[in-house]
């Protein structure tokens, strides 16, 4: 009878393996709803588990992919590849700490799998910016494998210009703006929009300063100019501090979205 349950689990996993090489991930994720979990031997459920986290994996449910990756047992032959992948679930989250902690308890005494295990951390420490552990991993790789050759050359491109850049304040650039309008944005990159809120101001400055002089406190245009210019002028103090906010946003994206992207390539080269 366990024979006979083998087989046919054996079977099932193997029509579940060919749907999701055809990207049928529907008809794989009910082929293997149907698979009584309570029937399965330890080996059987380890393959259970990979194919499902796979599932997860293919439709980008990362943190759902994890927990059943994270299932594999070190005795199954999907073990490697389903903690390759546990670990870029983690990271791919910025959940630096747990994406280490799978690495660092691999069992690997393939060579390649030990370099790959290395270059993986690597990336990880990368996009920690330690770079001081990266270079030191990437370092310690003793036999560079042709599937993440390239992404270190890459990698070391992105580490330099991380090395070189310049971080700006959003506090600085709203104090410049505050002592001239404007100089906030140019600071933060955004010139064309800098000399934009620099000639408004100074229009509606003008302006205010005008029915100033033509009627005093008692010319009702006056305030309502002053009123103008202080919505400018407060508004290009704000612009400011949240451009160099947006800026380094969108920075810190490219930057974890590029690492994550080298990270992954090795992945997919070795394992499929």
């Amino acid at each position: 009878m366990a024979q006979e349950n083998g087989v046919h689990f054996s079977d099932e996993i193997q029509f579940v393996q060919y749907l999701q090489s055809q990207d049928l991930n529907t008809a794989a994720y009910t082929a293997l709803k149907k698979i009584k979990l309570e029937s399965l031997n330890e080996f059987q459920k380890d393959s259970f588990n990979y194919f499902l986290g796979w599932h997860y994996y293919k439709l980008k449910s990362l943190e759902e992919s994890s927990l059943h990756l994270s299932k594999v047992s070190m005795q199954s032959a999907y073990y490697h590849k389903a903690s390759f992948f546990n670990s870029f679930c983690y990271a791919f989250s910025n959940n630096y700490e747990n994406a280490e902690k799978v690495l660092n308890n691999q069992k690997n005494e393939n060579e390649e799998l030990i370099n790959l295990n290395r270059f993986e951390l690597a990336t990880i420490s990368l996009l920690k910016k330690d770079t001081s552990k990266y270079d030191s991993l990437i370092q310690s790789i003793t036999q560079v494998h042709y599937c993440y050759a390239n992404e270190i050359e890459k990698l070391n491109s992105i580490k330099h210009d991380l090395g070189n850049r310049k971080t700006k304040k959003p506090g600085i650039a709203a104090l410049m703006s505050a002592i001239i309008p404007g100089t906030g944005k140019m600071y933060a990159g955004k010139v064309y929009e800098g000399v934009a809120s620099l000639g408004i101001t100074a229009v509606m400055a003008g302006a205010t300063l005008d029915q100033y002089l033509r009627g005093g406190l008692s010319n009702p245009q006056f305030y309502i100019f002053g009123s103008i210019f202080s919505v400018f002028y407060i508004g290009n103090i704000y612009g400011s501090y949240f451009s160099v906010r947006i800026i380094q946003k969108e920075f810190e994206e490219k930057f974890k979205n590029t690492v994550l992207l080298h990270m992954h390539i090795p992945l997919r080269n070795y394992f499929n």
